[in-house]
């Protein structure tokens, strides 16, 4: 299967979900955001049963803390 991951061309077997592909990348997903396709924000409750396609384009996001007190 063929995926564009934050703009790289990924070939990838054996990966189904969102969330097996989260492992292989050794992503932990507690503070990240994922996007399919530039139109749907995948909900992190949902990551291991969305089932991605080939051809998807995924924009993985971490979420940074910042700021002055």
């Amino acid at each position: 299967m063929k995926l564009t991951v934050n703009g790289k061309e990924m070939h990838i077997e054996n990966i189904s979900t969102i969330q097996e592909l989260l492992n292989l990348m050794e992503i932990n997903p507690g503070r990240i955001v994922v996007e399919r396709n530039e139109s749907e924000i995948i909900s992190r409750s949902d990551f291991a049963t969305v089932r991605l396609q080939d051809g998807d384009r995924l924009e993985i996001l971490n979420f940074v803390g910042g700021g002055t007190c």
